[in-house]
């Protein structure tokens, strides 16, 4: 099998796309330092898997109660110039949990506040960013450019964790936070340099409550929009909480430190990259449900092996299997939602994708905290593996078609 074709790198033709990538590939690498961190600094401060399922909670929790209001101000706003905020936001963020770490005045508390902090800035972020490529790339590119921009994520996902875990063993931990301060300033860079004037799509001066309604009934009006959301809800809340299991599993399964949690991350990172370019390279007609429920059921029958498994290597093997077909739901699932969504409601529709792809994270990683401080850590990719499992048996036998 090829994994590499003419078309794989289609969107790089696009010169402002190309800008705004080479800044993200930078300044995630730096997210990834700060996100494995800060999920280490926790557990090794409090010794709780419900604390680090409650992170979620403070980190993702403005993104389920706000994102959809976001869709509507990403919709009445250059995009261009909401994403210089969001990234400043999260330059000064990262600048002050680093100050806090280096000082020794870090305190659990502490952490959820500038959680709380990032989330709001991730929550207007991310539907910017999403909504933001069709104006790089246009539609043709558009899926292409989806699948890169998560291939730069993954590729940031392997190399963050893996200089995370050398740097909390070999220095402070707090250089992770001072890194991904620094790392910002690629990413403003890079917006710095793309010369296409972003415009709001919709020019509306009307009520912002008003506008979301109209966003959630086109989004009722189009079955294949609320088929996706439904679907992406249930994995999103089930399947996707290995963040939160990696360290707890690592520590009292695999008797490993802070080197077996980033190697697991690292791992999950490889095989979402391989999902990339899988993703990258699939034609416009196989993105379809059969796709999406395949690749659903698939990850989380590799979580529930995993949470059997006693080393190391086989985990992190099974782990890689299942971020990559993670990735190839998301990245399936946000490329149906773009391919059938009119520009003028695009903010508001990626607004509630990020709302399901991220505010839904804080319920998962709570109830998955819930069943680890319950059960231990084998509970955690057992429980959340046979629940998506059988959701996602519901969903296909609810919603019968592909398409």
């Amino acid at each position: 099998m090829v994994l590499l074709n003419r078309t794989t790198f289609s969107s790089l033709q696009h010169r402002d796309f190309k800008c705004f990538i080479i800044g993200q590939s930078i300044s995630l690498i730096g997210t990834w330092l700060q996100r494995t961190a800060q999920v280490w600094l926790l557990y090794t401060l409090t010794k709780s898997p419900f604390l680090l399922g409650l992170l979620s909670v403070f980190q993702f929790g403005p993104t389920l109660l706000f994102s959809a209001f976001c869709g509507a101000i990403v919709d009445r706003f250059p995009k261009k110039k909401l994403l210089y905020l969001t990234q400043t936001v999260g330059m000064l963020q990262a600048l002050v949990l680093f100050i806090l770490v280096y000082t020794n005045h870090i305190t659990y508390q502490l952490i959820f506040l500038l959680a709380v902090i990032a989330g709001l800035g991730t929550t207007l972020d991310m539907p910017t960013r999403q909504s933001y490529f069709i104006e790089l790339v246009g539609k043709k590119d558009l899926p292409n450019a989806i699948s890169l921009n998560s291939s730069i994520f993954n590729i940031a996902k392997i190399i963050g964790p893996s200089i995370a875990g050398i740097i909390m063993l070999k220095t402070s931990i707090s250089f992770c936070f001072f890194i991904n301060f620094l790392s910002f300033a690629a990413v403003l860079t890079g917006l710095f340099f793309i010369k296409q004037k972003s415009t709001a799509a919709n020019t509306s001066k009307g009520a912002l409550l008003k506008e979301v309604k109209e966003g959630f009934k086109y989004i009722y009006s189009n079955k294949i929009l609320t088929k996706t959301l439904i679907f992406m809800a249930i994995i999103c809340t089930f399947a996707m909480n290995i963040d939160v299991i990696a360290p707890v599993f690592s520590k009292t399964i695999l008797h490993k430190e802070s080197s077996g949690y980033t190697f697991i991350l690292s791992a999950m990172g490889v095989g979402s990259l391989l999902g990339t370019i899988k993703m990258a390279n699939l034609r416009r007609k196989k993105l379809n449900f059969k796709l999406l429920k395949i690749v659903a059921l698939s990850t989380a029958t590799f979580q529930i092996i995993a949470a059997f498994s006693g080393n190391l290597y086989f985990c992190a093997l099974l782990v890689l299997g299942s971020g990559f077909c993670n990735l190839c739901f998301l990245n399936g699932s946000n490329s149906i939602l773009q391919l059938n969504t009119s520009d003028e409601y695009r903010g508001r529709v990626m607004s509630i994708y990020t709302l399901v792809n991220a505010g839904t994270t804080p319920i998962g990683n709570l109830l998955v905290g819930t069943a680890m401080n319950m059960g231990g850590g084998r509970l955690g990719f057992l429980s959340t593996g046979l629940v998506a499992i059988i959701l996602t048996i519901v969903y296909s036998l609810v919603y019968k078609s592909n398409f």
